[in-house]
Parts: structure tokens; C-alpha cells; sequence
């Protein structure tokens, strides 16, 4: 029971990060963009839509390959939480003269985000021994892969903490 509430718990939080952490990507792609109450164009927008999205498919697969049974019910769980806290994030934020399309983008993208996430490959660890590494391209591929993003999120948390340190926005070097 506790490693599927931390299954699910842990890839939403998980999701909430990643998606906080691509404000100072997003920040240094569209500059001026993301300012106080400004409302960001269109393309930052459809930006940040498209982060969401491979944020929410990276993590509904996590918690698919952390899930210790039942796959699709600790998936189904994690979507649930999603569509709850994004409906109680939108509800007071409606009418603050953000575009309606990009609301219901998170709202309508989650489900489909959540569900091809758990199509994903799962490759569970056997507990009877060490996993077996493959040398197969397909292998050496995730691997890269996987640095990759690791080295993304690392870096985008600095920033984010080194863009939240700061005093105020004209401070920032693009």
C-alpha cells in the first residue's frame, strides 16, 4: 500500500516540479514573455502546453514503472489527482485574462498525456538478481536519453533557483 500511494504521489510531485522548473526555459526562449501579469503570447504558451505534455507522458510512466502491481490502476489514480488539481487550479485563475483555449489544453492533454505514458515499455527490475544490461542500440539510446533529461532538469532547477533569488525581473541575463 505504501509504495503505491508513493508510486503515485511521488510522479505527480514529480510532474509539479519538472512543469516549474521549464519556467526559466521558457523564460529565456520567449524573453519578456513571462513577467509579472503579463499574459504570454500564444507561442509561449503553446511552449509551455508542449512541455506539459511530454512532462506528464515522462512521469505517467514513471509512475507505471514504479507501481508495484496493478499498473494501469496506479496510473489511473495518478490521472485522477491531475485532472482534480488542475480543475481546482483553473477554477480561480478562469477569469484573470488568460486565454480559456490554454486551460482546457492541460485539462484535455492530461488524460491523453497519462494514458500514453503507461503504454510505454515498463521493464521492471527482478529482485532475484541484478538487472541484465543490454548492449542493444535501443538500450544505449535510453541510456543517453536518460542523462540527457537528467542533465536538463538539473540545470533548470539552478535556474529556477537562481531566477527566483534575484530581485526583480530586469535582472535577468538572456
Amino acid at each position: 500500500m505504501l509504495k503505491s500511494i508513493a508510486a503515485v504521489a511521488g510522479s505527480y510531485l514529480l510532474s509539479v516540479v519538472l512543469v516549474l522548473a521549464t519556467d526559466p526555459l521558457l523564460a529565456r526562449i520567449f524573453p519578456g514573455e513571462f513577467v509579472g501579469s503579463r499574459v504570454p503570447s500564444d507561442a509561449a504558451l503553446m511552449a509551455s502546453t508542449s512541455f506539459f505534455v511530454l512532462i506528464s507522458i515522462l512521469c505517467a510512466w514513471l509512475c507505471a514503472r514504479f507501481a508495484p502491481d496493478r499498473v494501469s490502476r496506479h496510473v489511473l489514480w495518478f490521472l485522477v489527482i491531475g485532472e482534480v488539481m488542475g480543475i481546482a487550479a483553473i477554477i480561480p485563475n478562469w477569469s484573470k485574462g488568460w486565454p480559456h483555449w490554454y486551460w482546457l489544453s492541460w485539462l484535455l492533454t492530461w488524460p491523453v498525456s497519462c494514458w500514453m505514458g503507461s503504454r510505454l515499455p515498463v521493464h521492471k527490475w527482478r529482485p532475484t538478481g541484478p538487472p541484465e544490461i543490454s548492449s542493444s542500440p535501443s538500450h544505449t539510446v535510453r541510456h543517453w536519453i536518460g542523462i540527457f533529461l537528467a542533465r536538463c532538469c538539473i540545470h533548470c532547477l539552478a535556474e529556477t533557483q537562481t531566477y527566483t533569488t534575484r530581485s526583480s525581473p530586469s535582472h535577468l541575463s538572456f
